[in-house]
This record gives C-alpha cells, sequence and structure tokens, in this order.
C-alpha cells in the first residue's frame, strides 16, 4: 500500500557569525548565513518502509523576480535545535562540507511575480530512506544561498517548509497516512 505523509517542519534556525540561532517566520540568506532545518520523520513513517520518493519543499519569499541560488546538504552530526549557532556544533564556523554536512546540492530560483509563493522542490529520496532504514541518523539540512525563505514560525502554512514523503508499508492501513501539523 503507497502512502504519503506530508510532514511539517519541527526545528529551524537560522545561522549568523556571532549570533545564537533563532526561529523566524522567513530567513533571508547571504553568503555567511545558513538555515538548519530538521523534520523527525522517523516518528511518521516506520524503520523499515520503503521509501519511493521524498522531496523537500522550500517556499522562496522574497521581492518579485529575485534570481538567486538556494542550496541544501544533508547534516552529517547532531545540533542543539534550540542553542545552535554559527559557530557550534560545527568542526569550523559555519560547517565543513564533508564533516558537518554532506555535499551542496544547489539550484538557481527565481522568486514569484506579485507576491507569489513560489515552492522549491529537492529531491532528497536518498537521505530519508537511509534515514529510514537506519543506515544514516537524520539530522536534517542545511540550507545556503541568496534568497529568502519561509520559516517554520511563519503564520501562513504554505509559507513554511515541507517535507512529502512516499512510502509503502504492508504493516500499516492507509488509514490516518496524510499528516498535517508538526511531529
Amino acid at each position: 500500500m503507497l502512502f504519503t505523509v506530508r510532514n511539517t517542519i519541527v526545528y529551524d534556525a537560522i545561522l549568523i557569525p556571532g549570533e545564537l540561532g533563532e526561529r523566524r517566520s522567513s530567513y533571508s540568506l547571504a553568503e555567511l548565513q545558513r538555515v538548519v532545518l530538521l523534520f523527525r520523520i522517523e516518528r511518521v513513517v516506520t524503520r523499515g518502509a520503503v521509501v519511493t520518493k521524498a522531496t523537500l519543499v522550500l517556499p522562496l519569499t522574497g521581492k518579485p523576480g529575485q534570481a538567486g541560488t538556494l542550496g541544501i546538504a544533508s547534516i552529517l552530526r547532531p545540533w542543539p535545535p534550540f542553542s545552535v549557532s554559527w559557530e557550534s556544533p560545527w568542526s569550523v564556523p559555519g560547517g565543513r562540507e564533508g564533516v558537518d554536512h554532506g555535499a551542496v546540492r544547489a539550484t538557481p530560483v527565481v522568486a514569484g511575480v506579485g507576491g507569489e509563493i513560489v515552492h522549491v522542490p529537492f529531491d532528497v529520496t536518498d537521505d530519508v530512506r537511509a534515514w529510514v532504514s537506519g543506515t544514516r541518523q537524520n539530522h536534517g539540512w542545511m540550507i545556503s544561498g541568496d534568497v529568502r525563505i519561509g520559516g517554520a514560525a511563519n503564520p501562513h502554512i504554505a509559507a513554511t517548509p515541507r517535507l512529502d514523503v512516499q512510502y509503502s508499508d504492508g504493516s500499516r492501513s492507509a488509514h490516518g497516512a496524510g499528516l498535517a501539523g508538526a511531529v
């Protein structure tokens, strides 16, 4: 049986040099800034389920027509949701590829016109499969770029990041498979 879970974000924070990580309704990214996101997918999808597709959807909330780049990388180490910062817990400030996070997958993006939110999808199937199978721990993603994205504190659900996961699991019924809200 195929299930689709729409999982809203559990933890997020912006990392700025010299400041403690902070939750916001939106994040303006610049060269020396990152956003960390963590979805607790293991609370929804049971270990051993077969993940067929996982998509991280990031909402662009910047100025109409603003062009930029948006990148994601899976985080390789645990981070404390309420005390993460630019300096901590990373091996170097902002994190080091291969030590603190995986390779950055970047894509060019353009914000919508007339205040329209543009949703940028990233295929994160391999990451979610590894988390669900237990071959890698879920520490979320680090977001980089030079655009504005919505955050978990945004009052408009369409302007918050989300994780969509399709999976099959013979031990569950279809009842209640679609979820909304933090898990």
